[in-house]
């Protein structure tokens, strides 16, 4: 068959030895053998699950807690100010944000497009940093959906207490947390047909929602009343915590800011799946523009219209009922603008629908976890057990050890439900920025290997016009917001259990680095030596490698080690011939 060695340290070697001449492809049989993911979700599975695994409480529910929590406090003490961002500062923050996860999206998939792999994200960090990042990103990515999973099957639990407030939450983190965790046991495309008619399901809701959130807006409904852009007069607010004028302003905008990453936590699930995907060099690009643009524009949407219909000073956007703590009712502020437009039986509709949201999330969540974790065995930074597969190509131990932090849903229905759950949040938005940071570390590195080796961004199969200078722009902002996403511990006192929430992320990082920099001594990657073909393992779904790797030697430059891809092409003659004549030959003997 074919061997190449393309020139100094630009690609990998790839080759076939003489047990694979009959051009079987290898990672199928691996797969049937239990030893590996399947390429087997459709490019339709692909884009809902990029969308589905992105859409959840962070947007439905979230947004609408964040906004009145403060007025709940002040209406306690005599006051009717609301000291947040106000409507102007939560869009522009979802703008702004927005555009800090398109620049990541499109990052990973240029690295994606062009390499391929089944290692996850951890992968690209170490193929292109440093082994040591690889193991961080991992863990973070992994901490940070075993910490999402409660919180969404919490989530479902409070939607629930909509009607009934006395149920504990407890009941529904069991029951759908049981039912997820079977599903996830079923072959990868059970999971890829669920996420399917979920996200189709997610997109007919919300489209419903902003439609009836327009009409309340312009006077529809019962009671006729019309808001249009009345909640948009004090659109910055100039006041945050006792703080006043331009500063009070700024740190209004800042909380909006911190709180809207975890609306967008998720949004880049749609890499998890890239190893078991058909045709990745085909799919895996369209899947990245559809993903950017579905999630943009319905964000940004649906924000807007929170903004024109919800009173931002409504306390029906969080109450907590009952003397005891339980009973606590996260409604969306979709809900409350029917509801206050006097619309009957349509706050409950939507709430139903709400549910569709938070499992859909959930069922995500133990399937990004257990294909990170799986990653990470199969790059050796996790118990082998971890990567292996059954005969339907299920990492089944990596998601049954996924499933098991379900258990600290539990811990909500305790009598600090609501405290415990903004824990929760503020946890996983600090990994969820952490991961975003990586991977556009992982980008860079990528972009100074094709530098260094001389590979032209116009020979890529998928490309950003604005990159790598969008990159640079998120990983300033993902930085900035890791520094002070805990601002508010250090503003009227000192706040421990604040400070440990919202940089327990931030040690627990620091922490994989060290520990693996120092016990494996690992160093980081010659750019020159960063392989920026599909490994041997991954293929490139399709049983051979690409034919822009076969590069002849006059091609190659031996002095620069630079590599001219120039469409060059496998002759399908001569491999059939090779075919031919190794099959003919085993047939004699």
């Amino acid at each position: 068959m074919v061997k190449t060695e393309p020139g100094v340290g630009a690609v990998e070697k790839q080759r076939t030895d003489s047990s694979n001449s009959t051009g079987l492809d290898v990672e199928r049989m691996a797969g049937e053998q239990g030893d590996g993911l399947k390429r087997e979700l459709s490019p339709r599975d692909l884009n809902m699950i990029a969308f589905s695994g992105s859409v959840g409480t962070g947007l439905i529910i979230g947004t609408g807690k964040r906004m009145a929590s403060e007025p709940l406090q002040r209406l306690s003490s005599g006051s009717s100010n609301f000291s947040k961002g106000g409507p102007g500062s939560l869009l522009v923050c979802f703008l702004l944000i927005g555009f800090v996860v398109w620049s990541v999206i499109t990052a990973l998939g240029e690295m994606a497009a062009m390499c391929p792999m089944k290692k996850g994200f951890a992968g690209y960090a170490t193929r292109f940093v440093d082994p040591c990042l690889g193991f961080a990103t991992g863990w973070n990515y992994f901490l940070k959906y075993v910490i999402l999973l409660p919180t969404n099957l919490t989530a479902s639990g409070m939607i629930i207490q909509y009607w009934k407030p006395d149920l504990n939450v407890a009941i529904f983190v069991t029951i759908f947390g049981i039912g997820l965790v079977v599903l996830n046991l079923f072959h990868v495309s059970t999971y890829g047909g669920a996420q399917y008619y979920l996200g189709w399901a997610k997109i007919l809701i919300v489209i419903a929602m902003m439609c009836a959130g327009v009409a309340t807006s312009c006077g529809g409904g019962p009671r006729h009343r019309t808001v249009g852009f009345r909640y948009w007069t004090d659109a910055f607010h100039d006041e945050y915590n006792g703080f006043h004028g331009s500063l009070g302003r700024f740190l209004a905008w800042w909380f909006v800011l911190v709180s809207t990453c975890f609306a967008y936590t998720g949004a880049e699930i749609v890499g998890a799946s890239f190893g078991e995907v058909r045709e990745p060099r085909r799919n895996i690009p369209k899947a990245i523009k559809l993903t950017a643009i579905r999630i943009l524009l319905i964000y940004i949407l649906a924000v807007f219209v929170i903004t024109i219909s919800v009173d931002p000073s409504s306390p029906l956007l969080l109450k907590t009922a009952g003397e005891n703590g339980k009973g606590m009712k996260g409604i969306s502020p979709f809900v409350v603008a029917v509801k206050e437009a006097g619309i009957r039986f349509l706050p409950d509709i939507f709430n139903a629908g709400l549910l569709v949201f938070v499992i859909s999330a959930a069922n995500a969540d133990i399937y990004t976890a257990s294909r990170t974790l799986y990653g990470l065995s199969r790059d050796s930074q996790a118990p082998r057990i971890f990567g292996r597969t059954n005969l339907k190509g299920v990492p089944w131990q990596a998601v049954i050890v996924s499933s098991l932090f379900i258990v600290l849903g539990y811990m909500n229905a305790a009598k600090s439900a609501a405290q415990v759950f903004k824990y929760f949040v503020d946890v996983s938005t600090v990994f969820g920025v952490l991961n975003w940071m990586n991977i556009l570390l992982a980008y860079f590195g990528f972009v100074r290997a094709m530098r260094t080796q001389g590979f032209e961004r116009k020979y890529m199969p998928y490309r950003c016009f604005c990159q790598p200078y969008s990159g640079m722009f998120a990983l300033f902002v993902s930085i900035l917001v890791i520094l002070f996403s805990g601002y508010e511990c250090f503003v009227g006192g000192f706040d421990s259990t604040e400070f440990v929430t919202h940089y327990i992320g931030v040690f627990a990082y620091l922490f994989f680095i060290a520990f693996w920099k120092i016990t494996k001594r690992t160093k980081m990657v010659d750019p020159m030596e960063a392989s920026l073909s599909p490994s041997d393992e991954e293929g490139t779904g399709q049983g051979l490698p690409p034919a822009e790797w076969v590069t002849p030697l006059d091609l190659t430059s031996n002095t620069t080690g630079s590599q001219r891809l120039t469409g060059i092409d496998l002759k399908e003659n001569s491999e059939r011939g090779n075919l031919e004549e190794s099959v003919e030959g085993r047939m004699r003997r």
